[in-house]
């Protein structure tokens, strides 16, 4: 794994496994703020882990017509291939 994609796997088992969850609703913002990259490369990082299996990502009826409050995404720290 990258660099990046460590980071915001980090956040996500912060906000996740860490809580005794399996999913969290974020945004791409405040990942990158946690992470400290940038939202577009976080943007691109969740694309990449969801391409791996780590990651599951669904839109938040909650908050989907909402500015900034994401999607719900469902960490997997041992995808399976």
């Amino acid at each position: 794994m990258r660099k990046g994609q460590l980071k915001v796997c980090d956040v996500l088992y912060q906000k996740t496994y860490a809580l005794g969850e399996t999913e969290c609703v974020t945004s791409f913002s405040e990942l990158g703020r946690l992470s400290g990259l940038k939202m577009r490369q976080c943007f691109n990082i969740i694309a990449q882990l969801e391409a791996l299996k780590f990651v599951q990502r669904a839109k938040s009826e909650a908050t989907s017509n909402k500015k900034d409050q994401g999607s719900i995404i469902r960490f997997l720290p041992f995808p399976k291939s």
